[in-house]
């Protein structure tokens, strides 16, 4: 059909005997365009198309829940200020804190425990239990090593030592003593590039790589990064010619990629800045005091940066800068960043909402963090005020409750006041309840809440609802933004171009909590705010109350794992370009007779 306001147009712009020739060039000169599009994509790298492969999900790729059990746990468990400072992995799986970094001695023996919290795989890929581990694609199990290409390979034995039996928990074992080239001072002629952020950041691990890129002044220059500029020759010696393959020679007086602090002749350490050789710096390329203290994160001089990686106190990092000391005086020793025990990464992959913890109230190591900690009710209710079998439904599933776990009836076992059960007389007494002002205060929150019906439809013997925090994200240090949406929306469905389950929930709105390594997964989402784990525990009690466990129907204490369903392989990138473009070719002949026609 002719478009009437181009016509319009027309008329008014061309005389009679030009509208026919207008209404044939401009089509055919638009198809011109698109077809000289097309040709320049087609031959693009930018647009090559790309073939992603078939997954088949294994119990690697299962997300387990936490149970009910893991939740009282959680709800009894003691809860202190412990001490995390800004700590890195080292390039042989054990990790680095300033001491060791600079060279310094470590100490001569420590207690035998797992150092898989404080590793990469944990803190960034959310890989935190050491049986996990030991089972993924990229580890060769215990004995052998986890490969990472970010961040190198390292030995599964010294990030599980307990796990893969090196030594019994609690066990005094001795630290690896230093090595002889650390001692002697000396060491053997050979490119020092892999150790380098330059290849554990950025992948960067060949000298004849490093030598070619524009940020490369070449041998015997620098190479800039965000991390600052490092001599070339001390990166690629040997590639270099700085020095001969098995010549000895004299380590460099600045650690590959780091600073090794100034020292007084009693090895103490003098005052200087440290934001060269941390987090903000290697991730951010934040490497100026200056810049640092200026930027909108920042609260300046004894405060505070806060960055992804949790607060940063910026005197710890510019001492010198901010004057806690002056030069030539002894370097002051960190303030330990302080989090809560049991609670890794302020809450990142959390998944109780009955207990919610902030660790920017801690003060002290070691001070009683129960007080920093909020703790949830679950809510229980029947539909209706007269609802009578939803209320019998509803203070039966509190005793199975109890009775199960007595434990929340002690009231000297657990760090509240109140009833954890809060039975409710209907669902808009629940709805009164949590939009009251004295919500928080007076009155415990409710994590969740189970509301069964009784009166609907009679032919149900259990039909229930399960009510949860659509913004309840399980960490107050999380909080982004009022409202912030954590919870799948359910009056849509989920993202229908989604290929695979981490992409099915994406972020709805920016800011929002990074909930952890399943937040956008629907599935994911649903294990956060605690849906999956109650409702788990709602179908254990029908089971009991309904006399199907008596009769031999159990589901396995160990709990559920979910894992997504098998994906094809797909094409990405330039494909579906040249399809849109072929698509719009293929309607304009049409389009072009109907216009000379008119």
């Amino acid at each position: 059909m002719p478009h009437p306001f181009s016509y319009c147009r027309i008329c008014i712009i061309f005389p009679d005997p030009y509208k026919q020739i207008f209404e044939l060039c401009l089509p055919i000169a638009f198809v011109g365009i698109l077809v000289a599009i097309k040709g320049a994509v087609e031959d693009s790298d930018a647009f090559a198309p790309e073939e992603v492969a078939a997954k088949f999900p294994s119990n690697n790729d299962a997300l387990k829940l936490f149970s009910f059990t893991d939740y009282v746990t959680a709800l009894q468990a003691k809860r202190v200020c412990t001490a995390s400072s800004d700590i890195l992995p080292s390039f042989v799986g054990r990790r680095l804190s300033d001491d060791t970094a600079n060279g310094r001695a470590l100490e001569e023996a420590s207690i035998c425990e797992e150092n898989l919290e404080g590793f990469a795989a944990c803190t960034f890929g959310g890989v935190c239990d050491c049986a996990e581990l030991v089972e993924r694609p990229e580890s060769t199990g215990c004995g052998g090593v986890f490969s990472s290409s970010a961040f190198g390979e390292f030995s599964v034995d010294e990030l599980c030592p307990v796990f893969c039996g090196v030594c019994s928990e609690g066990e005094k074992v001795a630290s690896p003593p230093a090595s002889s080239e650390q001692s002697s001072g000396t060491t053997l002629c050979k490119d020092n590039l892999a150790e380098s952020p330059s290849c554990t950041f950025a992948g960067l691990c060949e000298c004849a790589d490093l030598l070619a890129r524009p940020e490369s002044t070449g041998c015997g220059g620098v190479f800039a990064s965000p991390g600052g500029e490092f001599p070339i020759n001390d990166l690629c010696p040997l590639t270099c010619g700085v020095c001969s393959e098995g010549e000895e020679v004299a380590l460099p007086p600045e650690a590959v990629g780091g600073q090794v602090p100034s020292e007084q002749s009693d090895g103490a350490l003098l005052c200087q800045d440290r934001l060269g050789s941390s987090l903000a710096c290697n991730f951010a390329g934040i490497c100026d005091c200056a810049d640092l203290v200026e930027m909108p994160e920042s609260t300046g001089c004894g405060g505070k940066f806060e960055s992804p990686f949790g607060d940063i106190p910026i005197d710890d990092e510019c001492p010198l800068y901010c004057g806690v000391c002056k030069e030539g005086e002894p370097l002051p020793e960190r303030k330990p960043t302080l989090s809560i025990s049991g609670i890794v990464d302020g809450g990142y992959n959390w998944q109780v909402p009955f207990v919610k913890c902030d660790s920017r109230l801690c003060e002290e190591e070691g001070e009683d963090a129960r007080g920093f900690c909020e703790y949830l009710a679950l809510g229980v209710a029947p539909s209706t005020a007269d609802d009578a079998l939803g209320l019998k439904q509803a203070e039966a599933f509190r005793d199975f409750i109890y009775q199960r776990y007595p434990m929340l009836l002690d009231s000297t076992a657990l760090p509240f006041d109140f009833e954890f059960v809060q039975i409710f007389e209907s669902n808009a007494q629940v709805e009164a309840y949590v939009t009251s002002k004295e919500y928080g205060g007076d009155i415990p929150k409710l994590g969740l809440a189970v509301v069964f019906d009784g009166k609907t439809d009679p032919t149900i013997n259990y039909d229930y609802a399960i009510r949860h925090n659509a913004t309840g994200f399980n960490s107050p240090e999380d909080e982004g933004r009022p409202a912030t949406l954590t919870t799948p929306p359910t009056d849509q469905l989920f993202e229908s171009f989604a290929r695979t389950d981490d992409e099915s929930c994406p972020e709805l709105v920016g800011g929002t909590p990074d909930l952890g390594p399943y937040g956008t997964s629907c599935t994911g989402r649903y294990a956060y705010n605690g849906f999956l784990t109650i409702q788990r525990l709602v179908h254990d009690f029908i089971i009991a109350d309904s006399g199907a466990a008596d009769a031999g129907y159990v589901v396995s204490e160990g709990g559920v794992a979910f894992v997504p369903f098998p994906s094809a392989a797909y094409v990405i990138n330039g494909k579906q370009i040249q399809n849109l473009i072929d698509f719009r070719l293929s309607r304009f002949p049409p389009n072009l007779i109907s216009s000379s026609q008119h």
